[in-house]
């Protein structure tokens, strides 16, 4: 099944989180079902248009990230 074109907000906000927790790309990346680039590529947007920092409640940031983790 093909991928979207673009990255849902809900996709965005784990690659947020997992940079912020300074998970690895590629384990950012295979949680979302990405490649590896295009989670470098959004790190890259977010950081130049400063939004890499808007993160969730603090509750939220900890299920995000155990999730990344369980895959």
């Amino acid at each position: 099944m093909a991928k979207a074109k673009f990255l849902s907000e809900d996709e965005l906000m784990v690659i947020r989180v997992g940079h912020h927790l300074g998970k690895p790309q590629v384990k950012i990346a295979r949680s979302l079902g990405r490649s590896r680039q295009v989670g470098h590529d959004q790190i890259k947007k977010m950081t130049h248009a400063g939004t890499i920092s808007s993160l969730p409640l603090p509750f939220m940031v900890k299920l995000i990230g155990d999730g990344i983790d369980e895959r």
